[in-house]
Parts: C-alpha cells; sequence; structure tokens
C-alpha cells in the first residue's frame, strides 16, 4: 500500500531518502513475491525516470539547471535505482543516455574542466533533446582557456536558442562577449556589451 501510494503521488525518491522506492526495498527484504510488484517494478522504474527529468527541466532564464552537486547525487541515485527495476529497452536506453549528465556535473563540480567539456560533448550528441549540455560544455572549455572551441560550439547553439529558447539569448550575447574579450577582440566584445546596454 505504502509503494502504490508513493507511485501515484509521483514521488520516487526524496532528498531525505523517503519515497516509493524506499518502500520497495522494504517489499524486497520482507521476501514479498506478490505477481503484482511486476508492473509496480515497471511502474517505479517510470516514475524514477520522470522524477529525475523534472528535476533538470531548463528554466526559460536558465542556462543550466540549478542543482548543487548533492542534488546531482541524488540524480545519480534515481537512474541506478531506475535501472535495477527497468525492463522495456527504450526505458533503459533513457536511462543509460541519462546518466551521462551526471559525470558531466560532478567534473564541473570537482573542476576537472577538460575532461568535463568531453563528457559534456558526449551528453549532448546522447541527450539531443537538452540544450543545457552545451551550456555544461561551453562552461568547461571556458574554465579550460579554450576560448576558440568554446566559440564555437556557441555559434552552433545559436540558431537552436533562436528557435527553442529565445529568453536565452541575452546569455548568450554575454558569454559571446567574455569569449570575445579572451581573444583579444575587444572591439566586437564591446559593441555586443553596449547592444546588450542598450537593450
Amino acid at each position: 500500500d505504502a509503494l502504490e501510494r508513493a507511485l501515484g503521488a509521483g514521488v520516487a525518491i526524496s532528498k531525505g531518502g523517503g519515497g516509493a522506492w524506499k518502500a520497495y526495498e522494504t517489499l524486497l527484504r520482507s521476501g514479498y513475491a506478490h505477481p503484482n510488484l511486476i508492473k509496480l517494478r515497471e511502474r517505479l522504474a517510470v516514475v524514477l525516470v520522470r522524477e529525475h527529468d523534472a528535476q533538470i527541466r531548463q528554466g526559460a532564464r536558465e542556462p543550466v539547471p540549478s542543482l548543487r552537486l548533492d542534488d546531482w547525487e541524488v540524480q545519480r541515485q534515481r537512474l541506478e535505482s531506475a535501472a535495477q527495476v527497468a525492463d522495456g529497452p527504450e526505458l533503459r536506453a533513457t536511462i543509460e543516455r541519462r546518466a551521462s549528465l551526471f559525470r558531466v556535473a560532478k567534473a564541473l563540480y570537482m573542476s576537472r574542466y577538460e575532461e568535463a567539456a568531453s563528457l559534456a560533448a558526449q551528453a549532448a550528441e546522447q541527450n539531443t533533446d537538452l540544450v543545457f549540455p552545451r551550456w555544461m560544455q561551453i562552461s568547461a572549455l571556458m574554465h579550460a582557456n579554450k576560448y576558440e572551441d568554446a566559440l564555437a560550439i556557441l555559434d552552433a547553439l545559436r540558431p537552436r536558442l533562436e528557435r527553442e529558447l529565445p529568453t536565452l539569448l541575452p546569455y548568450e550575447r554575454v558569454t559571446r562577449a567574455l569569449v570575445y574579450q579572451k581573444l583579444g577582440r575587444t572591439d566586437e566584445a564591446g559593441a555586443l556589451y553596449l547592444e546588450l546596454l542598450a537593450n
């Protein structure tokens, strides 16, 4: 009953360790083997992935989700738990794709910027429905002093922002201006800053 209620509420893993996953683990420890548990396992996997994706949903003015490292750790736990109970190949493929995001975030938080840039490029290719892995890649490249590479990613990203997330275009302009500065293209950087101030 506790598992059913948690699934109905859509709470798979709370930050404090509660939710449907805790109820499921309790059932396993008790040796519960009801036939309905098989159906509940797949529902649990779906809720875990849905909960994960709700946390990374990009805000209209938020280039990257506002998650601390401990939040990303909970995200990792959600996906690892989902992998244990997911049966369908499509859901398993989604779990595998999403797992790459935690690895990028951890590398960034640990200041391993070249590794983070490489992982972010892979994550962006695997999660084409998400824009923010490219922002993570740009951030990592800038921290690694690879400004030409960061500019190339910005150039490729801009058309997608124009189509899907126009509210992030000012952020793109500021980032571009910073990159121009670092590359010694001060006139172009100044023109962008003036354009932003005028708007």
